[in-house]
């Protein structure tokens, strides 16, 4: 069960009933054509069996909907199991740990969580029980309408504006004038469906559109829920919202924020100087039918680049995202002609009519099919790494500038090497990664053009990586990685001189430092590989990062060449001050290398 299924079920429910409308239309007037058709005989007989007619279509929506209640009992209680799993395995790679999903969630976690989840089903049940009660009520008035309004067509002469003004509608037999008269009575309804959802505006959704917003609706809170449950138990509080192609006006403003989460997590105020979930949500955020989600925050990990061996993006979700942003629109406006014309075939009774609305429906179905063919096109292209010239002109243009003004060393290794560089979906709003397996980078343009601690600092810095791969991994130098031990020492010896302290005090007083500007983001790092993160500033990689050999000395490699490549003298400055021995290295060997 999910929102697709449960829509697909309303669907197919609704193209039934709109049959069954038809075959009771349908009945009597064959019957009647062979015996001399009499209108006014049909249309009584048609009233007189208006309850075997809600019978019918009682037992149609019994049938479709009888197993829903425990489908959404399972699929609600699957969804708070997910979004747990999900924050576990999160939290295991971020943080280099271990914990086991089915020891977290023991009888102690669903107790704690089932009244909540019992509460949620049993809305999203309601809803759809209301929704089923107003489509068999909706049935049966049209039924109605439909003879009535025939009635009135018929008398007048009237059965579609086409009809009205042709000279062979005298030619028409009662029979033939009868269908048109009932199309002609049925086309408004079957042009919108069983719209019988009416909001508190007077805007009315069709039962397919509503059950699925009832179902992900309930989804999203479930796994926010599940989400929420773990986050309380380890005492994180912040989650970051989640970003994705065509979100609503309400929501634009909400997307990638930090908030603290008072409603699924347990946090409060006094978390931090972030705005509360519960405020966000009360000016529309994660509102009915919202797509966006939250995970979990991890402020000690702001901004890092490459802070995983692992590949955290997968290429199908961020494709199918992108896929979303360019064509979810106009999709969405091809599969609703779709269905309009599918339930007119299905609802009308005179032959040219049905005919008409099947073509009509072709046509659509070949718009869609365009569509589809493009889809598949941008998939193709999405997963064919990038050559930098081939960037967007406004972001080639401006790193073109930066490498053309490079040193003359670190000019020369790029430009040489220009057409090695490949990047990838440039559009990802994952921790940027220099993908050594593939040999491509990943990384969001957009947001490193303005990043804080310099113009495509994140994209020189993984270039770097690149390059260092290009040498073939340059870097890994016992000799390098010395110099930066000892450099930092040096550093270690003066500050317990200049305070007259031990080794965690200074620890302190570094780290205190190092906080001072974001362009300390790269000793900061480097230094906390070192000590193995008992010294470090704002920005740092998680402590199982430094396990692997090699680490070290290609983050020092990619701090040292994106700030050399881009000039940042400020951050030479922080670079010089605390590795000047590994920074001198560093040059000597790529110049020994060209």
């Amino acid at each position: 069960m999910n929102d697709y299924n449960i829509k697909k079920l309303y669907e197919d429910m609704e193209m039934e009933l709109i049959s069954s409308m038809k075959r009771n239309y349908k009945r009597h007037l064959k019957e009647e054509d062979k015996t001399g058709f009499q209108y006014s005989q049909w249309q009584a007989e048609k009233l007189k069996e208006l309850k075997r007619y809600q019978r019918e279509n009682k037992n149609i929506i019994s049938g479709y909907t009888k197993g829903l209640p425990k489908e959404i009992s399972k699929h609600l209680n699957n969804e708070l199991k997910e979004g747990s799993i999900k924050a576990i395995n999160q939290y295991n790679k971020i943080m280099g740990k271990s914990l086991k999903p089915n020891k977290i969630m023991n009888h102690s976690f669903f107790r704690t969580n089932d009244r909540k989840v019992n509460a949620l089903i049993k809305v999203v049940n309601n809803d759809l029980k209301t929704a089923n009660t107003a489509v068999l009520r909706m049935a049966n008035d049209q039924y109605r309408q439909v003879i009535h309004k025939s009635a009135f067509f018929v008398a007048n002469g009237v059965f579609t504006e086409k009809q009205a003004n042709d000279k062979a509608t005298k030619e028409l037999t009662e029979l033939q004038k009868t269908k048109f008269a009932i199309d002609e009575a049925n086309k408004d309804f079957l042009n919108r469906g069983f719209n019988c959802i009416e909001y508190k505006d007077g805007r009315r959704v069709n039962i397919a559109s509503y059950s699925q917003m009832a179902v992900r609706t309930a989804s999203l809170r479930a796994q926010l829920m599940g989400e929420g449950a773990f986050r309380k138990s380890i005492g994180r509080v912040l989650v970051q919202s989640t970003s994705h192609g065509g979100a609503c006006p309400m929501c634009q403003k909400w997307e990638n924020k930090i908030f603290i989460d008072d409603v699924y997590s347990g946090g409060a105020k006094k978390d931090g100087k972030y705005m509360l979930l519960s405020d966000a949500m009360k000016q529309g955020f994660l509102h009915p039918n919202c797509r966006h989600g939250l995970t979990t925050y991890y402020p000690e990990l702001e901004e890092m680049e490459d802070y995983t061996d692992e590949e955290y993006e997968d290429d199908v979700n961020w494709i199918n995202n992108r896929i979303n942003e360019l064509t979810s629109e106009e999709l969405n406006y091809i599969n609703r002609n779709i269905k309009r014309f599918d339930r007119l075939e299905n609802g009308l009774l005179a032959p040219s009519n049905t005919s008409n609305s099947k073509n009509k429906k072709a046509k659509w179905e070949i718009a869609k099919k365009k569509i589809v063919d493009y889809i598949y096109e941008i998939k193709t292209n999405e997963r064919t790494p990038l050559k930098l010239y081939q960037l967007p002109n406004k972001h080639y243009t401006q790193i073109k500038n930066v490498i053309n003004n490079a040193p003359a060393t670190m000019k020369k290794v790029l430009n040489d090497n220009i057409d090695k560089f490949k990047f990838k979906n440039i559009k990802t709003r994952r921790t940027a990664r220099y993908n050594s397996k593939f040999d491509y980078i990943k990384i969001n343009l957009e947001k490193d053009a303005v990043n804080p601690r310099g113009s495509y600092k994140t994209l020189f810095h993984e270039m770097s990586h690149n390059i260092d791969n290009f040498f073939g991994n340059i870097s890994n130098d016992k000799v390098f990685e010395q110099l930066l031990i000892n450099d930092f020492n040096d550093v270690l010896k003066k500050y317990k001189r200049c305070y007259n302290v031990t080794d965690d005090r200074a620890y302190k007083e570094i780290s205190k430092a190092m906080k001072q500007s974001p362009k300390m983001g790269s000793i900061s790092d480097l230094v906390g590989g070192i000590t193995k993160n008992k010294c470090v500033g704002k920005y740092k990689h998680p402590d199982n990062y430094w396990k692997h050999e090699g680490k070290l000395t290609a983050e020092a490699f990619a701090h040292f060449g994106s700030a050399s490549i881009r000039k940042d003298m400020e951050e030479l400055s922080y670079i010089n001050d605390m590795f000047p021995n590994a920074y001198d290295y560093f040059k000597m060997i790529v110049k020994r290398r060209i």
